[in-house]
């Protein structure tokens, strides 16, 4: 899982879009037209993406942790720890998945797949060679949300009719 940066960006901006996800996916289920739309499955595709890129942000931090740990040869119960709370992130989509189109549990099970073999490698390491204590779950560091999107306070400026954002845009907006 190569995107050309840190695991720790990564893992930062995987964290941050499962917030979006999970928040758009909660406003949805306020409003019963939203909730009931195109036969829940739109709702069933955020709630499926919030939970997904919350697995894909542990999932970068424990194959960077892996392969620390076999560079290092320390830290492997870490790795394992973070590879099983990947593997319960992604759990927890499996039975949002099977509620959404099928194009999607294709990647789902190919993801899985690859998470548990490189979760049972890691843990048959630890066994053999590591010896390790793993971490528990609730002490392991959620992955922090990063946000590199400027957000305009929009709401309060609505009610009043004057928007910070077209003061910005004057100059290439027509009035």
């Amino acid at each position: 899982m190569d995107a050309g940066m840190k695991a720790g960006t990564l893992a930062k901006i995987a964290m941050q879009v499962a917030d979006y996800f999970g928040k758009a996916y909660d406003l949805s289920q306020t409003n019963q037209g939203l909730k009931a739309y195109d036969s829940s499955r739109f709702a069933n595709i955020m709630h499926y993406h919030s939970l997904y890129f919350s697995a894909m942000a542990y999932q970068v931090m424990s194959i960077e942790e892996y392969k620390t740990a076999t560079d290092k040869s320390t830290g492997m119960g870490k790795a394992v720890s973070l590879l099983k709370k990947t593997v319960a992130e992604l759990d927890r989509a499996k039975a949002i998945v099977a509620t959404i189109p099928s194009n999607y549990q294709d990647n789902f099970n190919a993801k899985y797949a690859d998470v548990c073999k490189l979760r049972d490698k890691a843990i048959n390491d630890n066994k053999t060679i590591y010896f390790e204590r793993e971490t528990p779950f609730e002490q392991l560091t959620r992955p922090d949300l990063q946000n590199f999107v400027k957000l305009e306070p929009l709401l309060g400026d609505i009610l009043t009719g004057k928007l910070a954002i077209e003061e910005k845009l004057r100059h290439i907006v027509p009035p």
